[in-house]
């Protein structure tokens, strides 16, 4: 983040390639990487964690005729407005899959989600609806769009969390949607506009 550079050059810093000097062993006064034992105060373990998808998926969310999100997602991330699913009435989840928080701006992300779910549930029940729920038409067309922008990336060549690269076994696909969140807000005015365009509304 700010100033990562500078703390990166600054000479009691070392960077270690632990791919190639993988750490073996915690000892009294630090760690072992490789053939090299690191004196150090204190570990910081910051080893990855399953981005996005992976909380979804520990959860136990079934959906309509007993559908699991966990099932959904085991190909990759899918979601309309990385906000909700398909199979899922009423599920609106803020910063989901196939959604632009982790590449914006995360607060403010969040605030935009909280207000747009906020504002559906609140035209659902002005207008008696019962049950919101994307098409699979719309689902399939943003995980789509949200796959496209991987194409031709620096992201598409690096091992990142980005893409569950930090996973074994997790589908290599991209996990947020980047197209900005300017360009995000407008998407999600414009369905709200144009009627829920892409979602099925049930009274």
């Amino acid at each position: 983040d700010s100033n990562s550079y500078e703390a990166f050059t600054v000479p009691h810093v070392h960077i270690e390639n632990i791919k190639n000097n993988p750490v073996s062993t915690i000892t009294e006064k630090g760690l072992i990487a490789g053939d090299t034992e690191y004196p150090l105060d204190i570990i910081i373990f910051a080893t990855g964690y399953d981005a996005v998808t992976g909380p979804f998926r520990a959860m136990n969310i079934v959906g309509r005729g007993g559908m699991k999100l966990t099932d959904r997602l085991e190909d990759g991330p899918r979601a309309y407005l990385g906000m909700s699913f398909h199979g899922f009435p009423n599920l609106l989840s803020v910063s989901g899959p196939c959604n632009p928080a982790l590449s914006t701006n995360v607060p403010v992300s969040i605030e935009h989600d909280v207000e747009w779910i906020s504002d559906t549930i609140q035209y659902c029940e002005k207008e008696g609806i019962k049950a919101i729920e994307p098409t699979q038409e719309a689902e399939d067309g943003w995980t789509d769009e949200t796959q496209s922008k991987l194409e031709g990336s620096v992201l598409q060549q690096a091992d990142s969390w980005h893409i569950g690269a930090n996973i074994p076994g997790k589908p290599r696909r991209l996990l947020l949607w980047l197209g900005g969140m300017v360009e995000f807000k407008k998407r999600c005015d414009a369905v709200t506009e144009d009627g829920y365009k892409g979602f099925e509304l049930r009274r």
